[in-house]
Parts: structure tokens; C-alpha cells; sequence
């Protein structure tokens, strides 16, 4: 269909069964079949029917979100970053602890970048201490509210405790934790229990940690 002007339009009624007419018609002219609530548009050779636009919130249809789209809507989801320099042979440290109370559940996944060989651990009841606090953002802007997980860095591990994810990489890709944020295949936290993500690198490097927690609050 070429490019063609509209100017003046006019505006047909009828019933679904009658002949539309084409004869003087002019281009961006409707055609409305008052039984069956139709609409047709006349680009300038015949009438094609115009697809209806729908107020879902008016016809009670149900709108979909998925659960980390909901968990940012609902000021539920925190994201924590750190980054830092290792030495060949150094480890990065990151602590997590969940609360005994005040939510149901968190659930927890992470992303680890890196452009150095090495292997990542996620461990659960390790045997360490607290370094320095990293502050979990409310992804939701305009919500107020703060992280019931405390986050820490480069604390001194004893003992890795339970090993619930071992990987290895050979440099230049990101490492998930828990999969992928948009999978749904996230990690659900026990609660009141410390967790340890180390990354023991085999060359020089940097490193950063993405961590997303989400925090479904009990009414």
C-alpha cells in the first residue's frame, strides 16, 4: 500500500451483512457494524477491519508479571554490589547473613564477574567472621525499606562449611549462583543462617559481585 493522504473522512454505519460502499469514499474513512461492534478503516481500495483496543484494567483481565517483577514492584527485591582487586592465588570474600524473623523467605542468586581463571564456592554454615558491611538496595526506588540480609566483605574464613555450589572458570565470563534472576532457579535461604561466597583466583584480577536477594515480608 502506498503512502496516501488523509483529509477529509467520513464515518459509515451499518450492519454487519451490508455491502460496504467503496464508490466516493474517501482515504481513512470507518465503517462501524452497530450489531456486532465491528470498525473497519477504508485505505483507498477496500475496508479492513480495525483490531479493538482493549482497557484491560476495565474488562478484568489478568495482567502478568513474573515473580522478580513482582518482588521489585512489591520493594521486596535488594540488590548488593562490591568489586575489588585480587592477587594470583587471593580469594574474594563475601558473607550473607538471613534474619530469624520479620520475613518469610529469601531467596537469593548472584553473578560473579571476572576476567581470571579460578573457582567460586557457595557454602552455607561457614565458620567466619563479619568484615565490612556492603549495603542491599531496595530495588524499588520508590518504596522505603532496607535489607533484612546483612552483607559483608572480605571477612576471615576458617572453615567453608556446607558446599551447596562449586564452580570453575577459565577467565573472561560471569559465574551465576543459583542460575539465571529471570529463571526463577534462585537459591531459598534457611533462616537465621550465615552464608559464604568465596572466589579463590589463579592470576591477577578484578572481581565484582552482583548479589539479588528477595525478601518475601510476612503480613
Amino acid at each position: 500500500m502506498a503512502v496516501k493522504l488523509i483529509t477529509t473522512i467520513q464515518r459509515y454505519s451499518g450492519l454487519e451483512a451490508d455491502t460496504k460502499p467503496t464508490a466516493g469514499v474517501a482515504v481513512g474513512s470507518t465503517f462501524r457494524e452497530t450489531d456486532v461492534g465491528h470498525n473497519f478503516f477504508y485505505d483507498g481500495t477496500s475496508w479492513t477491519h480495525m483490531a479493538p483496543s482493549v482497557d484491560m484494567d476495565a474488562h478484568g483481565a489478568q495482567v502478568i508479571v513474573d515473580h522478580t517483577e513482582h518482588a521489585v514492584h512489591a520493594g521486596q527485591l535488594f540488590s548488593a554490589t562490591f568489586a575489588e582487586a585480587l592477587s594470583s592465588g587471593s580469594a574474594s570474600v563475601m558473607l550473607f547473613e538471613t534474619p530469624g524473623s520479620a520475613v518469610v523467605s529469601v531467596h537469593f542468586e548472584g553473578v560473579l564477574e571476572t576476567s581470571a581463571a579460578g573457582t567460586l564456592i557457595f557454602t552455607e554454615i561457614p565458620n567466619a567472621t563479619v568484615g565490612t558491611i556492603v549495603i542491599a538496595y531496595n530495588n524499588s526506588r520508590r518504596i522505603a525499606g532496607s535489607s533484612e540480609v546483612s552483607v559483608t566483605s572480605n571477612g576471615a574464613v576458617t572453615t567453608t562449611g556446607n558446599i551447596l555450589q562449586h564452580g570453575v572458570t577459565g577467565g573472561g565470563a560471569s559465574m551465576k549462583i543459583g542460575g539465571q534472576i529471570q529463571g526463577h532457579n534462585e537459591w531459598e535461604t534457611d533462616a537465621d543462617a550465615r552464608y559464604l561466597l568465596q572466589f579463590t583466583s589463579s592470576a591477577a584480577t578484578n572481581v565484582a559481585w552482583n548479589l539479588f536477594f528477595i525478601e518475601e515480608v510476612e503480613d
